[in-house]
Formats: C-alpha cells, structure tokens, sequence
C-alpha cells in the first residue's frame, strides 16, 4: 500500500482509506504541532544538559554514529520523514530505521559493533549490519501503534517527573525524528527501571516490545 501524506511531525497520526492519510485533527497535541508546521520556520528540539549550554550527550553520539554508519545527519531535516531508534548496550548498537522515500514506507536495523582503540594513536574500530525489515502486520498497524504509545510526542527523560539516574547508567534508547520541517530528538536512560513507576518509561518498553514484535529481531541486551 502507498501512502500519500503531509510532510509534518503528526504525520503517522491517522486513519488510512487506500493511498490517503487523514490527520486527527481533534487531538489538540496533533493541533498545536500542525500549527507550528503551518509556519514558514524550521522547527528544532534537542534537549540541553541540565544547568548547561551543551546538546546531552546521546544527541552527540547518535551524530557520531550516523557519521561512522555514513547516514544523513537528520538536524537540518529530511525532504520526507525518517525515524531512528538507537539501542546503544556500551560497544554495541542497533538502530532502527522507518523512512518514507516516494510514498513507501522502508525499514532497516542496522546493527553496529564498536571495538576499543589498541593504542593512543589508534582509532575506534568500527563494523556493522544491515537488515532489511518490514513490519509483519503491516505499516498500517505499525505505525498506528507506536504514535498511540508516543513515538512522536514522549518527553526526554529529563524532564519526566521522578525520574533520577546515576551517571553509572550506560545503556540508553535515543529517539531522532525528522521531517523537511521539524528535527526532534529525546531519549531514556534505562527505561526498564522506571517503567513501573512512569507511564513514559513504560510506553518506551511497550515501544520495544512492539519493534521486536513486528521487525522480528531481539534486542541485544534489556535497556
């Protein structure tokens, strides 16, 4: 099935009859971003270190990942719409693509191993994967799904009530989401440990288990 859409973050939000997309337009989140997409300006939200004039740091690595995986960096937005989720376990990585190109939906993970420099004078070496996926149920039920859980519209961790991490925590989930208008990115810190006492972190475990679910893959470790 192809999918014809408007190019805006409240883009997966919808009912499908054949090849068109209709916005629910009563969702007053889907308004107040549909508004700010009406404008002729780039809209961009990336969450700043707490006390500080610096991006968090899972911004820069996934920037530094996309770099070494040669993907488009997704801060300047993309003439479509494309979401990433990057599983990072320390060394290892997965990252799940879903872009739209022509009016087709297309899924990829990527999975990425890093190994550690020999030396001071050597480099992070640096191997990887590429699948690709389709969701078994279809784009249809895959995409209605995960904006139900909050894809598009969850807070960064940072700024969910309650949820304090020590800096020992290493395993992350970072969300990109880019459209020709709009870059967004947030992100969780070990969301298993917090799902039972936030309803994001556990939308977040719903996310994964919905992934796992219609891409057929497993997560390397629990994040």
């Amino acid at each position: 099935m192809n999918f014809t859409f408007f190019i805006t973050i409240a883009i997966l939000f919808y009912s499908v009859s054949c090849d068109r997309v209709i916005i629910n337009k009563d969702n007053a989140a889907i308004n107040s971003i549909l508004q700010k997409m009406s404008a002729d300006t780039f809209v961009l939200d990336i969450p700043m270190v707490i006390g500080g004039n610096d991006f968090i740091p899972e911004y820069s690595r996934a920037k530094e990942s996309a770099r070494d995986l040669k993907l488009k960096q997704l801060i300047n937005g993309t003439d479509s719409i494309e979401l990433r989720v990057w599983f990072n376990y320390g060394n290892e990585q997965q990252c799940l693509r879903v872009f739209n190109d022509k009016n087709e939906w297309n899924g990829e993970l990527i999975t990425v191993h890093y190994t550690p420099p020999k030396d001071e004078q050597s480099k992070w070496g640096v191997s990887s994967s590429v699948e690709k996926k389709e969701p078994k149920n279809g784009w249809n039920n895959y995409l209605k799904k995960s904006v139900k859980l909050g894809i598009l519209t969850l807070p960064d961790c940072d700024k969910v009530p309650g949820y304090s991490f020590s800096t020992g925590f290493s395993k992350t989930v970072a969300f990109e989401i880019a459209t020709a208008n709009l870059y967004r990115f947030y992100s969780y810190v070990s969301p298993i440990y917090f799902r039972k006492t936030t309803k994001e972190a556990d939308n977040v475990e719903k996310l994964f288990e919905l992934m796992q679910l219609e891409f057929g893959f497993k997560m390397i470790e629990t994040i």
